[in-house]
């Protein structure tokens, strides 16, 4: 076999496409940037391989970016980075890219949005922590035509004016806003008319009527996967039971869950993931869980899960991951009963007392159990 020296890029044309790919993956998070640079000068027969590769690294700076300017990439990743608007340049010439994602990349302003605007094939944009970009910037991508992912949380100078602005992407299908406080009635109910949502991610919202954000909810009834905080009583649980295409329902900090809200299962029946905080509910309430005949995972945190509650879980035969937290009341004897969900792969357990050293545990001999 002929001798390749690496470190001249004019040797990597003596290389197949199939060795170059794996070399790129021993290759460290910065150094993929520089590798990417070589492709690119050494000629287009490397497109397609760029093209690929995903480009992620948090010691990413500014200079970093330059070496890929105009390299056809199209999967960036430089979140908690340092880089500073003065990629603006760069960002300028990330023609083909579909995935950006600058999650707490703190130093960035509204400025970088207008290059970002002009990425017109982008379908997954992630700010998430970008603390200096407000609704003015948001101005900047409305006309984005493909973009089909953003998440604007952790940010508190989003308000309804934002909202508004983001109402116009015209594919936009998931949308996450957790822990950006600032919105009100208004800015709901423009949030209403985005029935492209199919997912949504939402927290505690500040100067807000909690009913009238849940009335405006359940108006998506596209939504496939909903993620809130604020369930408090049988009046919005009602609302949430309308989203009859749900797949995917996390309430993990809906700590007002009550039996009531069980009760609307039957309507549920799409579901395939559920997961739930739920202290207040008694084995009346989660019997009607077996009316999910689509439920692959299941997590529940509650120290009121008793013997019947295991019960009841036995029967869930299409469950395929089960999480327990603080089920105190759960011990090597019972472990037993859910040995019956011969589907089970996964079973997370925490602060339970059950022993795992026991031999107790291997009779659920489908399932990895962890503990937590």
């Amino acid at each position: 076999m002929t001798n390749v020296v690496l470190y001249n890029p004019k040797n990597y044309l003596r290389l197949p496409n199939d060795i170059i790919n794996t070399i790129s993956t021993y290759l460290n998070d910065k150094d993929i940037f520089h590798f990417v640079a070589i492709l690119y000068r050494i000629g287009p027969e490397y497109n397609s391989i760029i093209s690929k590769l995903k480009l992620s690294s948090s010691d990413i700076v500014n200079w970093d970016l330059v070496y890929i300017e105009y390299s056809p990439i199209t999967y960036l990743d430089v979140s908690k980075s340092k880089i500073t608007d003065n990629v603006i340049y760069s960002f300028n010439h990330f023609e083909e890219l579909r995935y950006l994602n600058l999650n707490n990349c703190k130093n960035l302003t509204n400025d970088i949005l207008e290059s970002i605007g002009r990425m017109l094939h982008l379908q997954h944009l992630d700010l998430d922590g970008c603390i200096k970009i407000d609704d003015i910037g948001l101005k900047e991508i409305y006309q984005l035509p493909n973009l089909e992912y953003l998440d604007l949380s952790n940010n508190r100078n989003i308000t309804d004016f934002g909202l508004s602005v983001v109402e116009q992407l015209p594919n936009l299908k998931t949308l996450k806003l957790f822990r950006t406080r600032e919105f009100t009635d208004f800015g709901f109910k423009i949030l209403s008319r985005m029935t492209h949502l199919t997912h949504l991610l939402l927290s505690t919202i500040k100067d807000t009527s909690r009913d009238k954000v849940i009335y405006n909810i359940s108006k998506l009834t596209n939504l496939e996967n909903l993620n809130l905080n604020m369930l408090e009583n049988s009046k919005d649980i009602n609302l949430i039971s309308e989203l009859t295409n749900l797949k995917y329902l996390y309430l993990a900090e809906c700590n007002s869950i009550t039996d009531d809200f069980f009760n609307t299962f039957n309507l549920l029946n799409n579901l395939v993931e559920l997961n739930l905080f739920s202290p207040d509910v008694t084995d009346d309430g989660y019997k009607n869980l077996l009316s999910l005949t689509k439920l692959k995972t299941l997590t529940l945190n509650s120290p009121s899960i008793t013997l019947q509650t295991l019960n009841i879980l036995s029967q869930m035969t299409t469950l395929e991951k089960l999480t327990l937290y603080h089920v105190f009341n759960m011990g090597n004897e019972n472990i037993k009963i859910l040995s019956s969900l011969t589907n089970l792969k996964f079973l997370y357990l925490t602060r339970t007392n059950i022993n795992y050293q026991s031999t107790t545990i291997n009779t659920i001999s489908n399932a990895q159990i962890y503990y937590i």
